[in-house]
């Protein structure tokens, strides 16, 4: 029984979070959608008012609201979605391991008949459900926009865009379970792992902003997130997934073996 309850157990503490984060991601992608309209008249007035050299240097495609693809791009790696993303996986996997000895719970769950393993593959279990239902929140909120005649995005390309958006902090997860199993505090174990990924952003931003960092790109995660690329249809994201993916599956099975080799006291 005790089994049983274990995924029920960890989802009801964690039901409220994936609740008012579904809301908020469906809320502000339906956002994104409802204002493209108007975003796109007054960018092609914006354009059409500027001089032509300078038309020229910018060029009307570079331009997220030139396009509905490029313009829900945008809005699919807005710092709120990142950051909402970012912060439910990585709470999520503090309190599996770091969490619970911190609140010296660990004990307790471990003293039951069940395994480490199953202890930890409970909570990732819960996030992984939490972070598709996030995930399909962001898809869900462009389709509401298009129900209501508001726009008409290509949903095959918008599904992929958001399986993206779930690889990537896949591979977050990965690392924030790995931080996790190593630590016994809440905060060290929440520190580290959203300041990986602050780390990885940056790299990501300064390597596309600065010629002589672009070496830094192929080593951050957030390069192999485009979904700009996968709406627009410019190229396959089925190598960025797997890359992504892979990452992911490594670290999680890492942070099954550090925590089974560790002690926990």
């Amino acid at each position: 029984m005790f089994h049983a309850n274990l995924i029920a157990n960890v989802f009801r503490r964690r039901r409220n979070l994936i609740l008012v984060y579904f809301l908020a991601l469906s809320s502000f992608m339906y956002l994104i959608a409802a204002t493209f309209p108007t975003v796109h008249q007054a960018g092609a007035e914006f354009m059409e008012a500027l001089p032509p050299t300078i038309k020229n240097l910018v060029g009307d495609a570079n331009l997220p609201f030139a396009s509905l693809p490029g313009y829900l791009g945008l809005g699919l790696s807005h710092p709120l979605i990142l950051v909402l993303f970012a912060a439910f996986i990585i709470s999520s996997a503090t309190q599996a391991v770091a969490g619970e000895i911190d609140r010296r719970t660990a004990d307790l769950i471990l003293s039951r008949p069940v395994s480490r393993t199953y202890v930890l593959a409970s909570h990732l279990a819960v996030t992984l459900i939490g972070l598709f239902l996030l995930a399909l929140a962001t898809w869900l909120g462009v389709v509401l926009g298009a129900f209501l005649g508001l726009i008409e995005p290509d949903l095959g390309r918008l599904a992929l865009a958001s399986l993206g958006l779930f690889a990537l902090f896949f591979a977050v997860a990965g690392y924030a379970y790995a931080i996790s199993a190593l630590t016994s505090d809440t905060a060290r174990s929440n520190g580290l792992a959203a300041g990986l990924t602050s780390l990885f952003f940056f790299m990501h931003f300064i390597g596309n902003l600065w010629d002589r960092a672009e070496f830094l790109l192929p080593f951050t995660i957030f390069t192999y997130y485009t979904p700009g690329v996968t709406l627009e249809g410019i190229a396959s994201p089925a190598e960025n997934l797997i890359i992504l993916f892979t990452v992911g599956l490594v670290l999680l099975a890492a942070s099954f073996t550090f925590l089974n080799r560790r002690d926990i006291a």
